[in-house]
């Protein structure tokens, strides 16, 4: 209860244009909903299919059970 495991896939609509980044921000929340820690997980690029960008990484707690994780996401295209 002070580490979880969060996996999945990113999709990320290009419009025809190159991905420079995409990062994943996972925020643990104790059951009050306070923060208890969080990790950035970073995409290995170029990817063949924007559509399905998978993801997996383990956030930590730094002060008790983790009730809840929250995701999100960031990514950067190239300018054209």
């Amino acid at each position: 209860d002070r580490s979880a495991f969060v996996n999945g896939e990113l999709s990320v609509a290009t419009q025809d244009r190159q991905i420079e980044s995409v990062w994943l921000l996972a925020v643990a929340y104790d059951a009050d909903g306070k923060p208890l820690g969080l990790r950035r997980w970073e995409a290995c690029l170029p990817t063949s299919d924007p559509g399905k960008i998978p993801f997996e990484t383990i956030v930590y707690s730094m002060a008790g059970p983790i009730a809840s994780v929250e995701l999100f996401a960031e990514a950067r295209l190239s300018t054209p």
